[in-house]
């Protein structure tokens, strides 16, 4: 049940990472094609900026590959390549969206003027009707008080029709009149929070959904590791079996009792621990050269690492591939030197 709700959500994270991705690179390339004069230039721009936000995809797997290999020169690099990525679309969404949102809080700021003045010339009509219906006596006052019933009439049809809008941005004349602060201070705010999110989500959504994808592994410094055995270690006395015949190798008993034996024999005087996580697969070739010299039939991989686990050296998943924080001496380079 736990592979299955992980594996959905590592879909859903994927496809909410191309939604990401794919709408900043419409969005953008169509920013950059309009910011430009010549007809000739309008494609390159657009391509260019769609470009970059693919860039800006895939830059963070490129620097965690390079920086885990050990190429820090080149994940810096590519790190300052992508705070400069950063910047170029940051810059073509603040074009963007803060003009468009600065003309969309122009047009409900006019909006809401015009229904507050609708709504003072009926208050005034209201008032003039008032004020003349006391003193309404001659034909001049009757005609001035049937002009103020026709505004009045004519300010309540405009205020049915009218669009009712809250303001410019209410959301920000909210927060300021919670805060007691500036009302221009929060539209600056509520501008620049959908600005960093879209930029943080470009850099991050693509790496986050690969690592939902990807093998869990537990943590190196989270493992229980017994305590490394070095060759000044006092080794008790091993009785060797007797040399086979002729070029004969033994067979690897049912449950690989002579293999343990030989495989700790290994473990104990070959493996310490290593800062740098080492591929089983090396292990195991060394493993192999040591078995040789034993003239003993090494165990397959996969119970290698199953007898490994069994003696306390524990493993972990690193890119899908089975790892341990324990590496081997010289003898791996030349077998003669591993008895």
């Amino acid at each position: 049940m736990r592979c299955i709700m992980r594996l959905f959500f590592a879909i859903l994270s994927l496809a909410a990472a191309a939604v990401i991705v794919g709408y900043s690179g419409v969005t953008l390339f169509w920013a950059g094609y309009d910011s430009v004069a010549d007809p000739w230039q309008k494609p390159l721009a657009g391509i260019g900026i769609a470009a970059i936000v693919a860039w800006e995809a895939g830059a963070l797997l490129l620097i965690l590959y390079c920086w885990r290999n050990g190429e820090r020169m080149i994940a810096l690099g590519a790190a300052v390549l992508l705070v400069l990525a950063m910047a170029v679309t940051l810059s073509m969404e603040m074009r963007l969206h803060i003009g468009g949102q600065a003309d969309k809080a122009a047009q409900r700021q006019l909006a809401a003027t015009r229904l507050a003045g609708l709504q003072r010339d009926a208050d005034l009509a209201r008032q003039r009707i008032e004020a003349l219906t006391k003193e309404a006596r001659s034909p001049a006052q009757r005609a001035e008080l049937d002009k103020a019933y026709a505004r009045l009439r004519e300010a309540e049809s405009a205020l049915r029709t009218a669009p009712v809008t809250a303001g410019g941005m209410p959301q920000a004349a909210w927060a300021a009149r919670i805060t007691d602060t500036s009302e221009l201070f929060w539209q600056d705010v509520l501008i620049a929070l959908p600005l960093l999110f879209w930029t943080l989500a470009r850099v991050f959504s693509v790496p986050l959904a690969i690592a939902a994808l990807s093998p869990r592994r537990t943590p190196p410094a989270a493992l229980a590791s017994p305590a490394p055995v070095t060759d000044d270690t006092p080794q008790p006395k091993r009785q060797d079996s007797p040399a086979p015949a002729g070029n004969v190798v033994p067979l690897r008993q049912s449950q690989g009792v002579d293999d343990s034996r030989v495989l700790q024999e290994w473990a104990s005087r070959h493996l310490a621990t290593s800062k740098t996580p080492v591929a089983h697969a090396k292990l195991y070739e060394h493993y192999r050269a040591f078995c040789t010299q034993r003239q003993v039939k090494p165990l397959p991989e996969q119970m290698h690492g199953k007898e490994l686990n069994a003696l306390g050296y524990r493993s972990f998943k690193l890119n899908g591939r089975k790892h341990y924080n324990y590496t081997f001496g010289e003898a791996y380079h030349d077998t003669r030197a591993v008895a």
